[in-house]
């Protein structure tokens, strides 16, 4: 009895969803009138759409009542209009004016001239890249104008030069290399200044929009005879190579690069040419080393050469030291047996009296 008292007394103990513990088993329970809440929203919610039509329904008609209250007042004024017109244009001729209203039109026109002036020499002490009425507009402001301000001042630092460097053979990359074959690699401040012409280079072939998925071959001649301009003016340096082959092998490697990366995404289609390395690269066997035959080849040629210099010295070798002993053995051949003063003729001479000594000492 004492135990179903305690029971009752207990706080029931609230459930996670907010009911009793008791009831959590229970089901709940779905109110009767709930299709008639829906259907009373529904209802609301017409009757505030019809009062929305109407609304816009009204707005419409005062629109069309003010377009044509506007119209009608155009048609009254526009007569006015072109009679004041017709007086201002029948006004006296400009000698006929004042002294002092030309005075303050000269005026006006002195500080406009002025400012125009001014506005004049700004534009000129800017880069050319820095205002549309350039002749380089069409490749736009660069990345970074302190960076051409450099460039410009380097560029009224160095002399006007003449195309004296002629092109090496061979191939860019393979056959030489550009830094090198242009002087710019004897110090740290050449191997700087030639890092600057590439980066100018790279931002002119952005600027000048050129068909970069195209080969340089394929891009049209006007194109670049205009970025060709462009690099000559911008660095003085480039007017030493004949042809511009310095710039031109510089935007050759930078499209080849970029392009490079599309090829193996898939973006860009591999010419057609160039099919025959997919074939190649399938029938290799994969085991085996991934360096090329040329690489191998030219290893070959360096340890070839290698033999070859160390055969001609040892062959330099033998043949002084036959020289040497040849000459030795003539010297000795040519000389007499006996010299006088020499040591072997005083080597006789005593032994002569020595043996002098030696009879008289037997003698006794």
């Amino acid at each position: 009895m004492s135990q179903n008292l305690q029971n009752k007394n207990r706080p029931t103990i609230p459930s996670k969803r907010g009911q009793p513990k008791s009831a959590s088993n229970e089901k709940s329970a779905v109110p009767a009138d709930a299709g008639a809440g829906d259907a009373a929203t529904i209802q609301n919610l017409l009757i505030r759409m019809n009062q929305f039509e109407s609304a816009a329904e009204l707005r419409e008609k005062e629109n069309k009542m003010l377009q044509e209250q506007l119209a009608a007042a155009k048609a009254l004024l526009q007569p006015a209009l072109a009679a004041s017109h017709a007086h201002l244009e029948n006004q006296m001729e400009p000698e006929e004016f004042p002294h002092h209203l030309q005075d303050h039109e000269d005026h006006y026109d002195e500080v406009l001239q002025k400012e125009l002036a001014e506005a004049r020499a700004q534009l000129d002490a800017q880069t050319p890249c820095d205002h549309p009425n350039t002749k380089d507009s069409t490749f736009g402001p660069p990345a970074q104008n302190t960076r051409q301000n450099a460039v410009n001042v380097l560029n009224q630092e160095e002399p006007e030069y003449k195309p004296t460097v002629p092109k090496p053979s061979g191939q860019a990359g393979k056959d030489y290399s550009i830094c090198v074959e242009m002087g710019l690699a004897k110090s740290l401040e050449s191997i700087k200044k030639y890092k600057a012409i590439l980066r100018g280079v790279c931002e002119a072939v952005m600027q000048s929009r050129l068909p970069w998925q195209n080969a340089w071959a394929d891009i049209p001649a006007a194109d670049k005879a205009m970025i060709l301009a462009v690099m000559r003016s911008r660095h003085k340096f480039l007017q030493r190579f004949i042809n511009d082959w310095a710039t031109v092998d510089m935007i050759r490697q930078y499209l080849k690069n970029k392009r490079k990366p599309l090829y193996r995404s898939g973006e860009l289609e591999i010419p057609p040419k160039y099919a025959y390395l997919k074939s190649n690269a399938a029938k290799r066997d994969q085991g085996k080393s991934r360096r090329s035959k040329a690489v191998e080849a030219r290893e070959a040629r360096r340890q070839e050469r290698k033999r070859e210099k160390r055969a001609a010295k040892k062959a330099r070798k033998e043949s002084r030291a036959q020289a040497c002993s040849e000459g030795s053995t003539s010297v000795l051949r040519q000389s007499p047996e006996f010299v006088q003063g020499s040591s072997k003729d005083t080597d006789a001479e005593m032994g002569d009296v020595g043996g002098e000594d030696d009879d008289e000492g037997d003698g006794q």
